[in-house]
Parts: C-alpha cells; structure tokens; sequence
C-alpha cells in the first residue's frame, strides 16, 4: 500500500522545489501458531506493538546475545536465556503473557527459564521500559513479520542542508530578548489546555510577541509552538480541537511548526499522527516535532515520528538528555536509536545546562556534541532549555559554530 503526498519546499534564496513521491506502507503477516521463524520482527503485547530485534539472538553485546536497548525472543532449543539483571523476561504460551520476571527490580542475577512450547521476551533499557508497563499477566500477546520499504533521505531544500539551532522560550517569564543570537528556531513553551492555549506571553504583549515573531521568520528563523511539557495537559483523542487551538494560537502569533511535548500523560500516538498531518496540510515547510523526556516513553514518539515522516511532514526529533546523569556513550547510542529510525537531518541533540550529575556544563555541551557531530556529520542540530538560562547561549553558539552557522 502507498500513500502519494506533494509539497513545495522554499529554499534561504528564496528558490522554490516542488516534490512528488510515495511513501510505502509497512507489510505486517501475523506468524502463525508454532515456533517462531528467524524472520519475526516484531510483537504486539497488550496492543502495543514493540520492535523484535532477534529470535535466539547470538553474538550481542550483552551476555544472552543481546544488543543495547533491544527487546528478543527466546524458545527452544534454548533451555535458559543466559542474559544478565538488567532487563526484564516475560514468559509467554498461547498467546498471552503467563509471567513476568522484572530482573532489574528484584536484582536476580541467573537467567530465566524458557518452558517448552513457551517464548521468552527480553528486553533491556529503553525497550524494557516499554514492554513492562504492557506485560501484565495474561495479556494478549501476538507475533508478526513486518516488511519495511526503505526509508527516502529528505529532500535537501535549494540552497544547502538547513541545521537547526533551537532553543524553548518560556511563556509564564520569558523575554524574547534572551533568545541567544546563534538560535534560528525558537519553540514557544507551552500550549496546554483542551484546546490547547498559550499558557502566556512572558511579560510582553501578544503584538508585541507577534511583532517579534514576524521580525525573527523575516531573517529566517521558525517559531514553533510546543505542547504540553512537564506538567501540561493536553488532548490528543479531540484531533478536531486540538487543531482548531494551534490554528488560534497561530492567528495571535505566526507560527512554522508545532512541537510535541507532552510529559504528563502517554503520548497517544495515533492522534498525534493525524493532528501533524492535518497542521501541515496546505502549509509548506511547516515543521513537526518531537522532544520526549529522558526515558519512557521515547519508543512511542520515535513511533509518532517515523509515521509523520513516512507521510511526507518534515520531522525533527529532540530528546531530552538532562535531568538524569547522561555520559557522551549514552548520548551517542540515545542519538543512533534515533538517527536509524529517521536519518541524521532530523535529529538533534537536546541539552540544558547545569553544574549537576543530571546536566552538560558547557564545555561538555560541546566537547560531547563535537564527538556527535563526528559521527553523524549530518546530524540536524541541538535545542535546548531554556533562553534565559545561564550558559545556554554560550552552549548553543559552540555548537553553532560546529554545524558552520555563524552566531
């Protein structure tokens, strides 16, 4: 099945390109009763449906043959998974989950047992935190072999690849005058409500935060507004409403995207899907983004986006490594999870700095997106929270001048 969209991409020289293409749609054949094939890629528990890295997996990083962050199946011949604590093994007969042995939790050091006729799912890391809120005994558990049409690289824009220096502005006490002058994309934060509404406008007027706006998207800058954040409510199930209340947002200030954000509830994946597609329909080079916290649930916004992407919107995907002590290996292997799912020129590396375990200082901003930026060279750029705070524009103009952006 494929899905055609068209768009007209405005390159800095004021150039105009317009593409045609189709996107293919993923192929997903159920695997019938019996042991799996080597090809099953993946599961659904509890309606979810999870990436299957591997059946009997071998030569892994991690003992058991797993890889970081991966979710695998085990069943015979393997008598004993032989993977270590950190993860979580969900024993699985007749279609639905009969036990659930959270290693991690109980800090049990020996492998789990792998019954006959029975499937053991393992995960680790980001993937255990998206199988065990599902695997609750006796849910529903179903196998599947998924074909994916390869991914089309982004349509680079006349004028050269476009990089990304962003940076969030809060709307409670935020002074437009504090965005550092190396950003070229500013998020408004936040939008909450059902509709979602600005939850204020920093002190300054709204024409003259328009006025503002008007100014910044004259030299080129985005201006997105971003939903939710940590304690924001916001209703994806009302698609109809939640539009309408970006659209008013943007008739008070003119807006380039949308950026979701939302930290207080489950992402609900299929509305935010048909939200992105119904902001961007009719407004080329609108921009759709995704900046999910430190840990879960990072698996259903990579979802979101790689669905918005495969449908033609233009996709940035920000994680959030602060708040939680993040060395520059997490920071890379955080950033490939991403850059596999969606190429390097949507990606960017989120921050906030700070003196603690929990943030970058700046010079470790820097240092570890230097070292990124060597693997990804590609790679879409930074943002960061929060305009007023200290060493955030120092931070951003060092990594601007790594992307070759004068500040």
């Amino acid at each position: 099945m494929s899905e055609t969209f068209s768009g007209t991409l405005t390159g800095s020289s004021g150039s105009k390109l317009t593409i045609t293409a189709a996107t293919l749609q993923p192929a997903v054949t159920p695997v019938p009763d019996g042991p799996l094939p080597a090809a099953t890629n993946q599961v659904t528990v509890s309606g979810v449906a999870l990436p299957l890295a591997a059946v009997n997996p071998a030569g892994g990083l991690f003992p058991g043959g797993r890889g970081a962050d991966q979710l695998v199946a085990y069943q015979a011949p393997v008598v004993v998974t032989r993977t270590n604590m950190w993860g979580v093994e969900v024993t699985v007969k007749d279609g639905a989950v009969v036990a659930v042995n959270d290693r991690q939790a109980s800090k049990f050091t020996a492998g789990t047992v792998v019954p006959a006729g029975c499937v053991v799912l393992s995960a680790n890391g980001t993937a255990r935190d998206a199988l065990l809120p599902l695997a609750v005994k006796g849910a529903p558990v179903t196998f599947h072999h998924v074909t994916t049409p390869p991914v089309v690289p982004p349509v680079t824009p006349p004028g050269g690849p476009g990089r990304t220096v962003a940076v969030y502005l809060m709307m409670w006490a935020g002074q437009v005058g504090s965005v550092p002058a190396s950003c070229n994309q500013v998020r408004l934060a936040f939008a909450q409500g059902s509709p979602p509404r600005l939850v204020g406008s920093g002190g300054q007027s709204m024409d003259a935060l328009a006025a503002w706006a008007r100014s910044f998207r004259a030299t080129g800058g985005k201006v997105i507004v971003s939903v939710g954040g940590q304690d924001g409510p916001v209703n994806l199930s009302d698609v109809a409403g939640f539009v309408a209340g970006i659209n008013t947002i943007g008739q008070q200030v003119p807006l380039d995207g949308v950026d979701f954000d939302v930290e207080s509830v489950e992402l609900d994946v299929a509305g935010c899907v048909s939200a992105a597609k119904a902001l961007a329909t009719g407004r080329p080079g609108w921009l759709t983004t995704f900046t999910p916290s430190g840990g879960p649930p990072v698996a259903r916004y990579l979802q979101a986006a790689v669905a918005c992407q495969r449908a033609g919107l233009s996709v940035q995907f920000s994680q959030q490594l602060y708040d939680t002590p993040v060395s520059q290996s997490a920071a890379l292997q955080q950033t490939k999870l991403a850059v596999d799912a969606l190429g390097q020129r949507s990606v960017l590396l989120g921050f906030m700095i700070g003196s603690d375990a929990g943030h970058w200082t700046v010079q470790q901003t820097v240092t570890n997106f230097q070292a990124i930026h060597a693997a990804y060279p590609a790679i879409g750029g930074v943002m960061a929270w929060e305009a007023s705070r200290p060493g955030t524009s120092d931070a951003l103009g060092g990594c601007a001048n790594l992307l070759g952006l004068a500040p």
